[in-house]
């Protein structure tokens, strides 16, 4: 995650904003083969992005 998106992430934990969540690269497990120019997901990379929202969500809601 950028700086930026990191501290406002913090700060908002900080003020008692509850249920934000954020996905880093590494939960993602997102890397130069899932993308078609560094950036931009291919298909691997939608199907790690995806893996990863079900992991959180299923989390959030309890649900195994």
């Amino acid at each position: 995650a950028s700086r930026v998106l990191s501290e406002t992430f913090s700060f908002m934990q900080t003020e008692g904003i509850k249920n934000i969540y954020l996905l880093t690269a590494k939960e993602i497990n997102f890397d130069i083969e899932c993308t078609v120019d560094g950036t931009h997901p291919n298909d691997i990379g939608m199907m790690r992005y995806a893996n990863a929202y079900e992991k959180i969500i299923r989390n959030i809601l309890k649900n195994p």
